[in-house]
């Protein structure tokens, strides 16, 4: 029982020894979360490029199959997942790049466009991103309407209903924020911590009397204060 209690003492005297070793490092800890901040706000400033978002919809089934009869419902959600997988087949990329003229490759183009369905509709959602918001609204329009015609022809129906086209995106999906900053601060704060604490352990030598009781484990009566440097009449 006594030697459960020596050790929470010790463990307590431990994780209370860490504590004081970081407060001490107060102004290292301050220095490196302020250049933390500094670094993450010139990179999301200066470092990163720019990317654009632009977005179009289309509607998993036409104008003309859309009733209220619950099968031709039903099939449009299923055709949804459908059309997912034709979109992003290089006949449909390849048609895209001939239309714009791009020098883009299927690689280049597949990383650059998502197509999406989703879950709870017959919507089809088309995104292209690039560093040119005007490209990526280009991109993201052809490929809407390219779609559109070739879902016609390899399923044998109607083209099915253009939902939106994009519109020219104006602010960049990775644009500076604040909390970008904040991120940095909170990075730069914890690594000299962990830092501490790693260290903590492996650091024996004795600074408190506290540190000398835990060692010989002896109490400590008094304490002769170590004075340095020089008074005014002559040395301490």
């Amino acid at each position: 029982m006594q030697e459960t209690e020596a050790q929470q003492g010790s463990r307590n005297l431990d994780l209370q020894g860490l504590l004081f070793t970081i407060l001490r490092k107060y102004r290292l800890i301050l220095f490196c979360a302020l250049v933390g901040a500094f670094a993450m706000g010139y990179y999301s400033l200066y470092v990163v490029t720019p990317m654009y978002s632009a977005t179009c919809k289309l509607y998993a089934l036409n104008a003309q199959e859309i009733s209220l009869n619950s099968s031709i419902l039903s099939l449009g959600s299923q055709l949804k997942y459908d059309y997912e997988e034709i979109l992003t087949t290089w006949v449909v990329q390849e048609k895209v790049l001939q239309n714009l003229q791009l020098k883009d490759s299927y690689e280049d183009l597949n990383n650059a466009v998502t197509v999406k369905a989703a879950t709870n509709s017959r919507i089809i959602t088309i995104t292209a991103t690039y560093s040119d918001p005007q490209k990526a609204k280009d991109v993201a329009d052809a490929y809407a309407r390219v779609s559109q015609k070739y879902i016609a022809k390899i399923m044998g129906t109607d083209e099915p209903s253009i939902v939106s086209l994009s519109l020219l995106p104006t602010t960049a999906d990775n644009a500076f924020s604040r909390m970008d900053v904040m991120k940095g601060f909170l990075a730069g704060m914890l690594l000299p911590i962990l830092i501490l604490a790693f260290l903590y352990p492996f650091n024996d030598r004795v600074r408190t009397p506290e540190d000398i009781q835990a060692c010989v484990d002896v109490p400590v009566f008094a304490v002769l204060p170590s004075e340095t440097g020089r008074k005014r009449g002559g040395r301490k």
